[in-house]
């Protein structure tokens, strides 16, 4: 219904029904995208429904673009070379506006040679550090800095890594720098990350939420909506460029699963590969973070493309990820508080 909303007949829909789906979208960040596959000539007891998520999202997202545009001119200015990446620039190229799933922060990739220069430089624009969050768990572990915006309670993350310790990383980050989108914000040209690597990186994200036990079947229409606007050589681009960064397994497993969850055809092809759950453990898993978990290291051997040498490699860090998270020191937290 999301991902092919001409097949909607609206004749037939149920306000029950859309009641009844309408927080399990919520949840999973799909509530905008579910109102619009229903269509604008729904009966107005079902376009009700969403008059919360429609305010939600009107606030939310007008507040990280005002952010973002502080942010890209900040680093604009210092001559830094950066790329946006999920958030409201990534639903432009996704969906059409900036207004498709709600936001609560922007992300920002740097190189890491840069990533202290871009600290730098946001930190002279009025962005600050949040009281907590300056440890070297954040900056060496997760590979990234929150920065909270001037005069605002939300956040720029700014990254020097793609993943989080524990499940397979890209080898070459500077090449998701190399292949951009400029995104028209206002006056700007904001340089925000491309179809493959939106397709890579929610497929990255979706590993993560499975790990984490966390809905994600935003992250899973992503990998799918990014590879319905590629052509059948773009596909095998992304395959290639998948193989080159470490994540041909890490993709073919959210585009498998991903396809699974909302019932359509993989875009890798229809035998690219084999899940390591059945389809209703599949769901639960996405929707809801339910069910029963997937074994961490069973699922990081499945992933790596080259398990005897990839897999040791993040399971330590995963390991040391998570001993630096329980030192207050590291983390730059209170010793009565824990890490978010």
């Amino acid at each position: 219904m999301i991902l092919s909303p001409a097949l909607t007949d609206e004749s037939s829909v149920n306000v029950r029904d859309i009641a009844d789906a309408l927080p399990v979208a919520r949840t999973n960040k799909l509530a905008i995208l579910f109102k619009r596959s229903i269509g604008s000539e729904a009966a107005l007891e079902v376009q009700k429904l969403f008059a919360e998520d429609l305010q939600k999202i009107a606030f939310l997202n007008s507040k990280i673009l005002q952010i973002i545009q502080a942010a890209n001119r900040a680093l604009h200015d210092a001559g830094i070379r950066h790329a946006f990446y999920k958030g409201p620039l990534q639903q432009k190229i996704l969906y059409g506006d900036y207004y498709a799933k709600p936001c609560l922060d922007a992300d920002i990739l740097v190189s890491p040679k840069d990533f202290k220069a871009a600290r730098g430089a946001l930190l002279d624009a009025g962005f600050r550090i949040p009281d907590g969050y300056s440890g070297l768990w954040w900056t060496f572990f997760l590979g990234e800095q929150p920065l909270l915006a001037p005069g605002q309670l939300y956040s720029v993350d700014l990254h020097h890594r793609l993943q989080q310790p524990g499940s397979p990383a890209p080898r070459h980050i500077i090449e998701f720098l190399d292949d951009v989108t400029p995104v028209p914000l206002g006056s700007q040209s904001v340089p925000t990350i491309g179809l493959r690597g939106i397709a890579m990186v929610a497929a990255m994200n979706l590993v993560k939420a499975v790990y984490h036990r966390e809905p994600t079947g935003g992250h899973a229409l992503d990998v799918l909506v990014a590879m319905s606007k590629m052509t059948a050589d773009g596909i095998e681009e992304t395959q290639a460029q998948a193989r080159v960064q470490g994540l041909a397994g890490t993709l073919s497993f959210a585009a498998e699963l991903a396809a699974e969850v909302f019932g359509v055809s993989n875009p890798l092809g229809r035998d690219a590969y084999k899940l390591p759950l059945d389809v209703a453990r599949a769901r639960q898993l996405i929707f809801a973070g339910e069910g029963q978990p997937l074994q961490r290291r069973k699922l990081l051997v499945h992933l790596c493309d080259r398990p005897l040498i990839d897999a040791p490699i993040e399971a330590i860090r995963w390991i040391m990820s998570e001993a630096a998270l329980h030192s207050s020191p590291l983390t730059g937290k209170p010793s009565n508080s824990k890490a978010a």
